[in-house]
């Protein structure tokens, strides 16, 4: 496919001044003078014509380069779209066919066992955590459970020994009290027998000076 494409040509004057510009003829009447005057008129013209030639043969086969490569941009194009459109019907048409429809229908069931195999190894995976989670805080409750009962145990022993030493002061100091009320007892009750028996010495003495049974002594007077 090609495509006709107009550039527009833009002449730029590019002659020298010195071709441009006329130089001052100096004016005589002799024929030699108009000759080499023509003659120089003459060699300016064929410069100038080459000149133009030149830079239109340059635009030209400029336009022609750009006319090129627009043209072979186009084709290359077209035949991209042309490749891609034959490759995407024998893609659609391979696919619709009978094989590669079984193919991907076994491929289909091939994933879909690999991913339900990846789902129930997840599954697993994700149940195991959680029964190692369960298993961890159950000890971690049967620790906690366990060390509250030795603090509570431990507490309860300080409060039976605390009890211990209370309930054994008390009786040190009740046998003490015990010991000094018995010693005061036995003092008193030694006080009382020494009173006793300093009672009955009296009582045997004044027996004594009274006589037995307590009969004053028969006095005897004699007359001389």
């Amino acid at each position: 496919m090609q495509a006709q494409v107009s550039v527009p040509v833009t002449t730029t004057s590019v002659y020298p001044s010195c071709l441009t510009q006329r130089e001052p003829v100096e004016e005589s009447s002799s024929p030699a003078s108009v000759r080499r005057a023509k003659s120089r008129s003459t060699s300016k013209e064929r410069l100038l014509r080459i000149e133009r030639e030149k830079q239109l043969a340059q635009e030209e086969a400029e336009k022609k380069q750009k006319q090129q490569e627009l043209e072979e941009k186009l084709i290359e194009e077209e035949t991209a779209r042309r490749v891609e459109e034959a490759i995407r019907k024998r893609v659609e048409d391979a696919l619709n066919s009978e094989a590669v429809q079984k193919r991907i229908q076994a491929r289909l069931k091939e994933e879909r066992a690999k991913l339900e195999e990846r789902v129930a190894e997840q599954l697993k995976q994700e149940e195991k955590a959680l029964i190692d989670e369960a298993h961890r805080k159950r000890d971690e409750e049967q620790r906690q459970r366990e060390e509250l009962e030795r603090m509570l145990e431990e507490n309860k022993r300080k409060v039976e020994e605390a009890q211990k030493k209370a309930e054994d002061a008390r009786r040190e100091e009740e046998e003490k009290r015990f010991q000094e009320l018995e010693k005061k007892q036995k003092e008193m009750e030694g006080e009382r027998q020494r009173r006793k028996r300093e009672k009955e010495l009296l009582k045997q003495e004044q027996n004594s000076v009274l006589g037995k049974g307590g009969a004053r002594p028969k006095l005897s007077f004699s007359l001389s």
